[in-house]
């Protein structure tokens, strides 16, 4: 059971970082609602440090909003993401620093594209997610 409501709530960031990629915008704090199957709601924030699209950082802070929220052993009925504030992207990088998160702006671009050409398939960003944290900052992949 767990495992599929965090599956569930994967797809939801990744809907919610596709849109807001799609539109120019970030979010810095967003709230997950939980309804369980007695009619009770549970919202818990999730904040993030600086404001993001990535579906990686929105997972990871809706993650522990998740944790937080999911405390009763009733089924859940209904998972929703509720943003409350949005702003525009940053799009001008620091001329002296390099970008932490280019590999991840890079590899959900190439997630946009795939995902507007073949459709929502979840298990393409499961994919691409372990492909990312199996290869080290600055190696190339070894071809076969």
């Amino acid at each position: 059971r767990w495992d599929a409501l965090e599956a569930q709530l994967d797809l939801l960031c990744t809907r919610l970082g596709g849109a807001l990629r799609a539109r120019g915008w970030a979010v810095r704090r967003f709230g997950l609602e939980l309804e369980h199957s007695d009619r009770v709601r549970v919202r818990r924030q999730a904040t993030l440090r600086d404001s993001s699209n990535l579906d990686v950082r929105l997972f990871g802070a809706a993650r522990q909003a998740f944790v937080a929220a999911y405390r009763r052993r009733v089924r859940v009925r209904r998972m929703a993401l509720h943003v409350d504030h949005v702003e525009p992207a940053p799009v001008q990088l620091d001329l002296f620093a390099a970008d932490p998160d280019d590999r991840l702006h890079r590899l959900m671009r190439a997630t946009d594209r795939v995902r507007a050409r073949f459709g929502e398939d979840p298990r393409t960003l499961q994919r691409a997610r372990a492909f990312v944290h199996e290869i080290p900052p600055g190696s190339k992949p070894e071809r076969h």
